[in-house]
């Protein structure tokens, strides 16, 4: 009886371990294109370069504007991510870690004599996918069909520490498992 109780004390203390540690950081955003297959997964603070896709798919009939998500932050909202259109081409930047966007700013001062202004829609990011295609407005008027085109920002991961102590959990209740059947 008294093995039976240590058992059940110590799977209930690996439970609490592995949910104390099943806390999410954030490391990486999401760029899913439906009708291409296309799904990207940016990871967060990578090598240089690495949070900015160039040119990841053609979208023909639709001419420049951009999608830019809105990260909650205190005095007002800032551009965590832009998806845009250029020259019929998707891109996408999530932002550095100083909070910029350096390649949409670089688009956007590149237009020809400052261009007319680029059409853009701003968003709340929500951390979970978001169809950002059906905001975008092809040459006809009509937007993209519904889950072609779909972004999620800051995604929650387990880090790889929460990962280790799973494992762990793991090992322990299954050891604690073995030897009660044995």
């Amino acid at each position: 009886m008294k093995s039976n109780i240590s058992i059940k004390v110590t799977c209930a203390m690996a439970i609490v371990l592995l949910a104390a540690g099943a806390r999410a950081q954030v490391l990486s955003d999401e760029v899913i294109f439906a009708p291409l297959g296309i799904n990207l997964v940016i990871p967060e603070n990578g090598p240089p370069g690495s949070e900015f896709v160039p040119a990841f798919a053609p979208i023909p009939g639709f001419g420049d504007q951009a999608v830019l998500l809105l990260e909650p932050g205190t005095p007002a909202p800032v551009n965590s991510d832009a998806l845009w259109v250029q020259n019929g081409f998707l891109y996408f930047e999530s932002d550095d870690e100083n909070g910029n966007l350096p390649n949409f700013t670089a688009f956007l001062n590149s237009r020809p004599g400052g261009g007319p202004p680029l059409p853009s829609i701003s968003i709340p990011e929500t951390g979970g996918l978001q169809d950002v295609g059906v905001l975008l407005i092809n040459a006809a008027g009509g937007p993209l069909p519904p889950q072609t085109l779909l972004i999620a920002s800051d995604i929650d991961i387990p880090e790889p520490s929460t990962l280790a102590l799973l494992a762990l959990g793991g090992v322990v209740i299954g050891g604690l498992l073995r030897r009660k059947v044995s």
